[in-house]
């Protein structure tokens, strides 16, 4: 009997929990567009096809229109479905819904406030947007192949910077068969470059002249020009190596400033108090950051710059080479370099394919003339620590103050000696963008998540680990704390 009455009692109080929950969608949806009716707890879910929302979404707006309501567990969604629909939410009512939807699955705190090694998260962002330019396409989070490329990409920044790659890079005639880290950097390169090809080729199968879809696309219509010349420029081994290397750039050295400067603000929480001061002040909790935002947030692009000046992460610039015989400042550079070296060696008469990044990929003869002279010519390294760290520009140069790029009333103040991304014909071509995208990326990380170090801020080193092509940052973890929970 005892049993039975529990039984009853489960029954009649599930009854209840429904009937409530029948009363409470009705009442406080009335107003909100049609939709299928939720269950408790699990909402429409049973509704969806889970493999295929997009044709689930379809089949709903078929049934209650193009606008209409869903839950998931407790979370409700409006979706807009059609042209017309979407249209009139984005443009005519754009302010009223700029806010920014949250994706848990992509939100850095699934962690639950855990420890762990940004890396890689914060990798995907840059990698996505590159991505996007060259392929017209993103990856999630759980991608392989795109895990993959990170991997790689992180891997040749360190190898690039360790003293076995610098010696390499000056004698590549002696080392090149003896083992070491330059075998692991050409094998890592060549993996870049057979996905940057395979890329290339997909693209090409599905090119539409008429519609260029992305960067890569313009380029094969490029192509497409000169396949009657006798020296094309085009080729799809060209394309592809351009495509790895602007994979590689555009990822890789913005993940690492940014890497490098959330460590900075652990080191500094005084300046990240600074930050979402300004941050709520100008942008508040949910509105999406926009780079528009720079000319009311001095502080924050004051220290975006000086982070970048800061850290001084290719300190001594891609390396360049005289095109000509020059005077300078009274001093003969010469075009060719006649100093006898390693192209006399026994080994000037192999043929290797070398390729990093920054350079073209080319199959050399050394025993060719022209190969002679692009090996012998004088390499020139305006080294960009040099403005970087000035003291009569930047007092403290060693101390990370952005007051550097701040004047006596607060405002932006810009340095002719800010150059990270070297100047002339040489300049980063993704200046604008890299810079674009650190204070967008910043301001939404700051926006939403409070940084907070495992060991207590006087303690944090911010040496690099390896200088040499760049400064590599110290591997670290860091807990990050949703600023809705302070």
């Amino acid at each position: 009997m005892a049993a039975l009455g529990i039984m009853v009692a489960l029954l009649v109080w599930t009854a209840t929990l429904l009937l409530i929950s029948i009363w409470t969608h009705i009442y406080s949806n009335r107003r909100l567009p049609p939709g299928p009716f939720p269950l408790p707890f699990v909402g429409n879910i049973f509704q969806l096809e889970i493999k295929n929302i997009p044709k689930s979404f379809t089949r709903l707006a078929e049934r209650f229109g193009p606008v209409f309501t869903l839950y998931l567990g407790s979370r409700r969604f409006v979706v807009l479905h059609g042209y017309k629909a979407v249209k009139e939410v984005l443009l005519d009512y754009r302010n009223e819904f700029s806010g920014r939807g949250e994706t848990p699955a992509f939100q850095v705190h699934q962690d639950k406030g855990q420890p762990f090694d940004p890396t890689f998260v914060i990798g995907f962002a840059p990698y996505n947007v590159i991505s996007d330019i060259l392929f017209h396409k993103r990856a999630d989070y759980n991608d392989k192949t795109a895990l993959r490329m990170l991997s790689l990409f992180n891997e040749n920044f360190y190898l690039l910077s360790s003293p076995w790659i610098q010696l390499y890079n000056n004698f590549p005639g002696y080392i090149r068969y003896l083992p070491g880290s330059h075998r692991k950097l050409i094998k890592n390169v060549s993996e870049i470059k057979e996905y940057a090809l395979e890329g290339v080729k997909d693209r090409q199968k599905s090119l539409e002249p008429s519609c260029p879809r992305d960067f890569t696309d313009t380029m094969l219509m490029e192509m497409e020009k000169e396949k009657h010349s006798t020296d094309p420029v085009y080729t799809l081994d060209n394309i592809a190596v351009t495509v790895a290397d602007l994979l590689f750039a555009g990822t890789e050295t913005t993940n690492t400033t940014l890497r490098y400067g959330l460590l900075i603000l652990m080191k500094h929480p005084e300046v990240e108090e600074k930050l979402h001061e300004e941050i709520d002040r100008v942008i508040g909790p949910s509105r999406i950051p926009a780079v528009k935002d720079r000319l009311d947030m001095p502080y924050l692009d004051a220290v975006v710059h000086e982070i970048q000046r800061f850290i001084d992460i290719i300190p001594s610039n891609l390396s360049h080479k005289a095109t000509r015989d020059t005077v300078f400042r009274g001093y003969v550079i010469p075009k060719v370099n006649n100093f006898p070296g390693w192209e006399h060696t026994i080994l000037s008469n192999v043929k290797f394919n070398c390729w990093l990044p920054g350079e073209s990929l080319c199959c050399v003869n050394l025993t060719d003339q022209g190969s002679l002279c692009s090996f012998q010519g004088t390499v020139i390294i305006p080294t960009l620590d040099s403005l970087l760290y000035d003291s009569q520009e930047f007092p403290e140069p060693e101390k990370f103050k952005p007051e550097h790029f701040l004047n006596e009333n607060g405002k932006f103040k810009y340095s002719d000696h800010f150059k990270p991304f070297s100047a002339g014909k040489r300049v980063c071509v993704g200046e604008g963008l890299a810079r674009m995208e650190l204070f967008l990326f910043l301001a939404s990380i700051l926006q939403h998540f409070n940084l907070k170090s495992l060991v207590d801020p006087k303690d944090i080193d911010l040496s690099p680990i390896a200088i040499g092509f760049a400064k590599v940052p110290p591997h670290y973890k860091l807990c990050v704390i949703p600023r809705s929970q302070v």
